[in-house]
């Protein structure tokens, strides 16, 4: 695709063209030649897909039918951003702390598992001591009246 060929379709589409400028500049630039593939829109795609929506998200993205327009909402600050009012800078800092929120989510979340691994193995520590030490008694008990 070229860059004339993606600005007639988006034409076509009564799509800004101001609108997804920015994106087709910023992949345009990182290949050098001027034109994007279909791949390439597909990894950005699946890209914002691993992360949009994802449980430990602090944005959430909904569509409000009355305005047509996107709404984001910070569900833990409570800023909310109209679609109209989204600049680049916004959409970088909304990425970035998605992306962070789902690390952090990650993070806790192998932390859990991992002390909860080292619980259960210092409990079947304790319980093996428990039972070796019930069982020398008893043998030692055992013993006793043997003798």
């Amino acid at each position: 695709v070229t860059a004339d060929n993606f600005r007639s379709a988006l034409m076509s589409c009564e799509i800004q063209d101001e609108s997804c400028n920015d994106l087709f500049t910023d992949i345009a630039d990182l290949k050098k030649n001027g034109s994007i593939t279909v791949e390439d829109l597909y990894a950005l795609r699946r890209l914002a897909n691993t992360y949009i929506g994802e449980e430990g998200t602090l944005w959430k993205m909904y569509e409000i039918p009355d305005h047509e327009q996107l709404l984001f909402h910070n569900v833990s600050s409570n800023e909310k951003i109209m679609e109209d009012c989204l600049n680049k800078k916004e959409i970088r800092r909304i990425a970035r702390e998605n992306i962070e929120a789902c690390e952090m989510l990650r993070a806790r979340r192998k932390c859990y598992f991992e002390k909860k691994e080292a619980h259960k193995l210092m409990m079947e520590e304790y319980a093996s001591m428990s039972i070796q030490s019930m069982y020398h008694q008893w043998k030692a008990r055992r013993k006793l009246r043997s003798q």
